[in-house]
């Protein structure tokens, strides 16, 4: 019979004598595996759950989602019926969505190929570097629905000389016959095509941006249920912020009443195109793009905070820091026990977690890496720090949106020249549209305690 490599498994050191009934579910918990729809493309799901966690998704989310549905459609529908187009987005307000809200996540650097394209609109002497927002990920949403449209932008923002804050400047449309570039002074082609960004970071934030805070998680969530004993340290400082994720992470992923599933229309989907397509998006999150690094970078496990590079952003460090400061304090006691007090034992745990979460999430230290405190005080902060904090703060920001400027769904095609006809708001889109935006604000994005 082979012997285990023991340099990798470590059998020879763990000397707990624990049992199966040490572990959350023996010998039957969870694990990751590669994703159905783009193994190659996207991070590992998990596709097999614990009837626990089902059970405890259907007592306590299910059933409210239905409970919301059938007593809420009536005033998404009255709102809808209300407004019943998209209101008038003025130029401060695009702005302040791109620099200051949840959109400005997407504020990146120049990649080589905007600054060929925007070389006219740039100007050296700008009191700090250019930056952009770039959306061009949704050239995968073809075909979209009958009578609706989407396109390929690329926003070009500058922070002029005596200017205090960024804003927008040139839209790009890569994908057009001539490169089109739409400048600020541009009229109707320019009113046009904010509503068309907009519609990119709806959808990038959704599919893309949010997605990396829920689904890279899973393998982490899976592999302490299943390689960690319940009584260690680090099991219980993780298991509570790991309740729910499994099932609600599942049921988006692969449950057939989903935003975003792969074969059934629902009344509470937005998007314009079929699920099918829009989970076209998700690769972009996750392998990136060669061309555009700066915006679409290949995934990696974040073990630092993100520049403050918006108020969004601002928000979001300061909880960071005050997660990182008691983690600092959990790892000054933990490591002592771990070190000092049990021989390595309980260390090994902690070691052979992280050699496992290590081969499913980019980017995650490795048993040996984690040894290190530092490490491992941002790893476990960034775990604790996405599920608690960054996770429902993109939630209550889209919430907070109004669904009249939340634009999902487009019904004029974009501009093709600088000057473009006058149209009224009536024209890009319908009640039915921002129904369905209203319908999923309620059952989605408005927080909900359990």
């Amino acid at each position: 019979m082979a012997t285990p490599n023991n340099d990798y498994y470590r059998w020879k050191y763990f000397t707990r004598n624990t049992v199966l009934d040490d572990f959350e579910y023996g010998n039957e918990g969870p694990w990751p595996q590669p994703a159905p729809d783009h193994p190659m493309g996207q991070l590992a799901q998990v596709l097999h759950l614990p009837e626990r966690e089902r059970d405890d998704w259907k007592r306590n989310v299910s059933r409210k989602y239905l409970w919301l549905f059938l007593t809420r459609w009536p005033l998404a529908l009255w709102r809808a019926w209300k407004n019943k187009h998209y209101t008038e987005i003025t130029d401060e307000r695009f702005d302040n969505y791109l620099t200051n809200e949840m959109y400005s996540r997407y504020l990146s650097p120049l990649d080589n190929v905007d600054e060929e394209t925007f070389a006219e609109y740039l100007d050296a002497a700008d009191e700090a570097p250019p930056l952009k927002c770039d959306f061009i990920c949704m050239e995968s949403i073809k075909p979209t629905y009958d009578g609706m449209f989407t396109a390929a932008t690329v926003v070009l923002l500058r922070k002029k000389n005596g200017g205090s804050s960024y804003k927008a400047v040139a839209i790009n449309y890569p994908d057009s016959d001539n490169n089109l570039v739409i400048a600020r002074d541009d009229g109707e082609s320019w009113r046009l095509s904010k509503y068309f960004v907009l519609q990119g970071a709806s959808h990038r934030i959704n599919l893309i941006t949010h997605a990396a805070l829920h689904f890279p998680f899973d393998p982490i969530n899976a592999i302490t249920k299943s390689a960690m004993p319940k009584d260690h340290l680090l099991f219980r400082l993780l298991i509570p912020h790991f309740r729910l994720a499994l099932p609600v992470n599942h049921s988006v992923l692969e449950g057939d009443k989903s935003l975003i599933s792969r074969t059934t229309w629902t009344i509470w989907a937005p998007f314009c195109a079929p699920g099918l397509v829009i989970r076209n998006l998700f690769p972009y999150g996750y392998v990136g793009d060669d061309a555009r690094r700066n915006a679409y970078p290949e995934y990696k496990f974040p073990l630092s905070s993100d520049e403050n590079r918006s108020q969004y952003f601002e928000f979001l460090n300061a909880y960071r820091a005050t997660v990182k400061s008691f983690i600092q304090e959990f790892a000054d006691l933990a490591f002592k026990v771990w070190f000092e007090q049990t021989g390595n034992t309980d260390w090994n745990y902690v070691s052979y977690w992280a050699d496992n979460c290590a081969q499913w999430v980019p980017g995650f230290p490795n048993g040996e890496e984690i040894a290190d405190k530092d490490t491992f005080i941002e790893a476990i902060t960034t775990i604790i720090w996405d599920l608690a904090i960054s996770h429902s703060t993109d939630h209550d920001s889209i919430h907070q949106i109004p669904n009249d400027e939340l634009v999902f769904r487009l019904r004029l095609p974009p501009p093709t020249s600088k000057s473009h006809p006058h149209f009224e708001l009536k024209q890009l889109c319908n009640w039915i549209d921002l129904f369905k935006a209203n319908l999923t604000d309620i059952l989605f994005y408005k927080p909900h305690n359990v």
